[in-house]
């Protein structure tokens, strides 16, 4: 059976994308830490982490 959502497509919430913040990023393959980190999460996957805050910030990204 169809859901709500299924039938009326404008009633789905927008996908939700973050940006975290001074996160620490643990690099199993060399075994170290790397220290206050920005990662891009989008649909619940992380797209990138990088050293610096990405400018511009991409659009419908929520920094936590």
């Amino acid at each position: 059976m169809a859901s709500t959502s299924d039938i009326k497509p404008w009633l789905r919430a927008d996908p939700t994308s973050y940006i975290i913040t001074h996160a620490n990023v643990v690099d199993v393959v060399n075994g170290t830490i790397k220290e206050n980190q920005y990662v891009l999460v989008h649909n619940g996957k992380i797209h990138s982490v990088t050293a610096s805050r990405p400018n511009p910030t991409p659009p419908k990204y929520e920094i936590v």
